[in-house]
């Protein structure tokens, strides 16, 4: 890749909306150019708001200008659709490429995989079973951290209380039934048994006993079920299970390799350079470790401009020990927010906490007098255009804090419900085994930097931020855990 002069590139592009580049841009690509325009694993850290999209479209745009096959990838639809029009703004073209592959249009395929537009797509199109585009040459991962969820589709099989509630029963009264020392099992078939209690790991030993009669269960039900989606995830799981690890809990059995096996996937492997595009990288080699690739090296941004954030934000936080989900105190000042503004998102530890602010919020919210829709965001996330748009409602989001992006009126109103803990089985299973691992303190220190920066992307926009949880009650703590995160 041949190094260039990206602020005269810029310029050269003629883009009516991107005149100039910003002090971060300028540094990113400068440095990228000079000395890492050939590092096969890169990644780019700058806060959000920063303008870590122009600067993806432009290296994007001087691969694209050699002639080679360039892929985007967003997290959702909406951040992929953002994303093209970002492209179009910038004078790059672009191919969008969103749904199944027999709704993908020819021609957009037709002029990516020839190296005329640079594909812009979520991480589902691009990484799935039977892709319809061919692997890039060069990758750009823009929430990086957010290419997880894909590949927990691709690449696990997890087993819930209320999606799957016959074949949970049936595996975990068999798993009891041999291994009655595992406490999880018990409450796991019980209706009464109590919630908060840690996820396990089934031993690799007892796994090897009952893993015949495991597959000939998820074999016999799996095919007879009505979920398409369990039935291809077990099918591409089943000859590897075996050496996978089973995690348990109350309300899910979650089988998937410790780390999952990204780096032998072709559209990644076959790939000249990937660049792994966040604001809040952290650790590389944590990352790399949670999506499976190789060593990644970060390029150095020096602490002024790692700190600049844009925007205005109102920190409330819950100063009482009550212990309803929000306390009558913040409860006030919440409904007076939203009179003011009906809109906000609602950010949860998990889809199940998620589900159960979306039902109390929603009763809440009518005893006030507010007759506002509500949405649960799910993996395809459609529902975030939907309440961009709506002049009314709440967002509802379980294990996610970043991959979504509201500018102005769309969402001016965040509320925290808890602090940002284990996502899923496996990270709950080390945050209560392995608590003292430094990479998963990082890792939940990240999500709060990241939920604090949803309705900030400009220097005149501005939000409130509610932090319901009491472990997030002195406004001192929040500093300390996001550090580099300044003016909060």
């Amino acid at each position: 890749m041949m190094s260039r002069d990206y602020v005269q590139y810029l310029v050269d592009l003629r883009s009516a909306k991107f005149l100039k580049l910003r002090d971060a841009q300028e540094h990113v690509l400068s440095e990228y150019a000079r000395n890492f325009p050939n590092t096969r694993d890169l990644a780019v850290e700058l806060p959000t708001g920063a303008g870590k999209t122009l600067i993806a479209l432009l290296i994007a745009s001087a691969w694209l200008a050699e002639g080679r096959k360039v892929a985007i990838l967003s997290a959702n639809k909406t951040l992929a659709r953002q994303m093209a029009a970002e492209g179009r703004d910038l004078k790059v073209p672009v191919a969008y490429m969103e749904g199944r592959g027999v709704d993908i249009p020819i021609a957009e395929r037709r002029t990516y995989q020839r190296g005329q537009s640079v594909g812009i797509m979520n991480y589902w199109v691009y990484f799935n079973q039977n892709p319809v585009v061919d692997p890039a040459d060069l990758l750009v991962m823009d929430d990086a951290h957010l290419a997880e969820h894909c590949l927990h589709s691709l690449y696990s099989v997890e087993i819930s209380r209320h999606r799957h509630p016959e074949l949970f029963e049936m595996i975990a009264s068999e798993l009891l039934s041999r291994f009655p020392e595992y406490a999880v099992l018990a409450d796991a078939v019980s209706d009464q048994a109590p919630t908060g209690a840690p996820a396990e790991l089934l031993s690799f030993i007892d796994q090897e006993v009952v893993w015949d009669r495991l597959r000939e269960i998820l074999d016999s039900r799996s095919a007879a079920g009505p979920d398409m989606d369990l039935r291809f995830r077990w099918q591409r799981l089943r000859q590897t299970g075996r050496t996978a690890n089973l995690y348990m809990s109350r309300d899910s059995l979650w089988l998937r390799p410790y780390i999952y096996p990204l780096i032998g996937n072709p559209h990644y492997a076959e790939v000249e350079q990937a660049i792994y595009m966040s604001a809040t990288i952290g650790d590389p080699s944590d990352l790399a470790r949670r999506l499976g690739v190789r060593s990644i090296t970060k390029i150095p941004v020096p602490k002024e401009l790692a700190n600049a954030t844009p925007g205005r934000r109102l920190i409330v936080s819950n100063r009482t020990n009550d212990d309803e989900d929000i306390p009558k105190r913040m409860q006030a000042a919440l409904l007076m927010a939203i009179r003011t503004h009906p809109k906000s998102v609602w950010l949860c530890a998990s889809e199940t906490e998620a589900s159960h602010f979306q039902t109390t919020v929603s009763a809440w919210l009518q005893s006030n007098k507010l007759t506002h829709p509500t949405w649960l965001l799910t993996s395809l996330g459609d529902e975030i255009d939907q309440f961009r748009s709506a002049p009314a409602g709440h967002l509802f989001v379980g294990g996610r804090f970043d991959g979504m992006d509201f500018e102005g009126d769309e969402c001016r109103i965040v509320v925290v419900t808890t602090l940002p803990r284990a996502i899923n089985l496996q990270e709950d299973f080390i945050a209560s085994y392995l608590r003292d691992s430094g990479f998963m303190r990082r890792r939940l220190n990240q999500r709060i930097v990241q939920a604090l920066g949803r309705c900030n992307r400009a220097e005149n926009d501005y939000a409130v931020y509610f932090l319901a949880d009491r472990d997030l009650r002195p406004i001192s703590l929040v500093r300390q855990i996001a550090k580099g995160f300044p003016e909060i």
